[in-house]
C-alpha cells in the first residue's frame, strides 16, 4: 500500500495482492495461528464424522443384540433395556456430541484471532506473550477494528450466541427471541436448541468463512511487511 497520505487500513483484496494464499499442506503464506486453525478445524470435522459413524454403528449392535435375546412375558420394553445397558439415549448422546463440537469450534476461533494479533504486534516490536497477561478476544477484537478488521462478522456472532445457549444454558432457550433464532423443532423440543450433523457442519463453514476474511489482512501486517497504525501498541 502507498506509504504516502494518511494511514488506512488495507482491504482484503488488496491483502490478497500482496501474496496471502492458503494452502491445506501448511506451505502456504498465512498466519502461523492460520495453519494451526487449520489443523484443529481438519480435527473437528474428522472427530465429527468418525465419532457419529463409529457409535452409530455401536448403537445398533445393542439393539440388535437386544432383539435378538429372549425375553418373557414380564421383560422390560426393550428401549428400556437398550437405555439401561447403554446409560443415556441415543438422542441425548447425539446432542451432547454436537454441542460439544460447536463449543469446540468457537473456542478455536476465538484462539486464531488472538493468536494472529499477537503475531502483528510481535512484528511491530510490541512482543506479547500468551500467557494470562495477553488480552482476551473481547479486547483483542477491539485492537482489530483499528485494522479495519470486524473479527465477529454477524454470521460468526450469531454461532457465538449459540455457543454461548449452549455452554450457560446448556441448550435451553429461554426467550422467543431464542426460540425463534435456534430451534427448528415443536412442542417440547422448540425450547431446546435444534443441533444435528449438518448444523454444525456449517457452523464449522461459517466459522472457516469468516478466518480466511481476516488472515490476509492480519498476515500482511504481520508477515506481509505492511505497517499497522501506531495506536496498535496500546
Amino acid at each position: 500500500m502507498d506509504e504516502e497520505g494518511p494511514w488506512r487500513p488495507l482491504t482484503l483484496e488488496e491483502a490478497h495482492e500482496l501474496g496471502w494464499y492458503a494452502r491445506a499442506d501448511g506451505c502456504g503464506h498465512v498466519t502461523r495461528a492460520y495453519d494451526e486453525w487449520q489443523l484443529t478445524s481438519r480435527d473437528q470435522r474428522a472427530y465429527l464424522h468418525l465419532t457419529l459413524r463409529w457409535m452409530e454403528e455401536r448403537f445398533q449392535a445393542e439393539w440388535r443384540a437386544i432383539l435378538e435375546s429372549p425375553g418373557h412375558e414380564d421383560s422390560p420394553d426393550p428401549i428400556d433395556i437398550f437405555e439401561d445397558h447403554i446409560g443415556m439415549s441415543p438422542g441425548d448422546w447425539h446432542w451432547m456430541t454436537l454441542a460439544a463440537v460447536v463449543r469446540d469450534a468457537v473456542t478455536a476461533y476465538e484462539v486464531y484471532v488472538i493468536k494472529a494479533y499477537a503475531e502483528v504486534c510481535n512484528a511491530h516490536g510490541h512482543p506479547r506473550s500468551l500467557d494470562g497477561s495477553f488480552p482476551q478476544f473481547r479486547k483483542v477484537r477491539e485492537a482489530c477494528r483499528l485494522l479495519g478488521i470486524e473479527a465477529r462478522p454477524l454470521a460468526v456472532h450469531e454461532i457465538f450466541e449459540l455457543r454461548n445457549i449452549l455452554t450457560h444454558q446448556r441448550g435451553q432457550l429461554r426467550t422467543a427471541d431464542e426460540r425463534l433464532r435456534f430451534s427448528e423443532d415443536d412442542g417440547f423440543w422448540s425450547y431446546v436448541a435444534h443441533l444435528d450433523e449438518a448444523k454444525v457442519l456449517r457452523c464449522l463453514d461459517v466459522l472457516a468463512a469468516g478466518i480466511r476474511d481476516i488472515d490476509p489482512v492480519l498476515w500482511s501486517y504481520s508477515w506481509g511487511g505492511e505497517l499497522a497504525p501506531p495506536l496498535l501498541s496500546a
